[in-house]
C-alpha cells in the first residue's frame, strides 16, 4: 500500500498501524478482510504487509496451526 502526502509525493507503508482507524478500513479494503482477520493476522506474524499479505494467503489449516504456535507458552530449559 502507498501514502500519498500532502504534497504530492507517494511513500510506500512499512507497518500495517492497528491504531487508526482509516488505515484500518484502507487495508481491510485491500486485503478483502474484516478488522477481527487483520488484527489476528497482525497479532500472528507482525505488521510488516509482505508478511501479512502472505499470511492470508495460507489456508485454514496453516492458519489455525501458526496461531496455536503463538499462543502456546514456551518451553522452559
Amino acid at each position: 500500500m502507498t501514502h500519498s502526502s500532502s504534497t504530492g509525493a507517494t511513500t510506500t507503508v512499512d507497518r500495517i498501524c492497528l491504531v487508526d482507524p482509516l488505515v484500518v478500513l484502507a487495508w481491510r479494503f485491500e486485503l478483502k478482510c474484516t478488522e477481527r482477520e487483520l488484527r489476528a493476522a497482525v497479532y500472528t506474524v507482525g505488521s510488516e504487509p509482505s508478511r501479512v499479505r502472505h499470511y492470508f494467503q495460507r489456508s485454514l489449516l496453516e492458519k489455525i496451526h501458526l496461531a496455536l504456535r503463538r499462543l502456546a507458552p514456551r518451553a522452559r530449559h
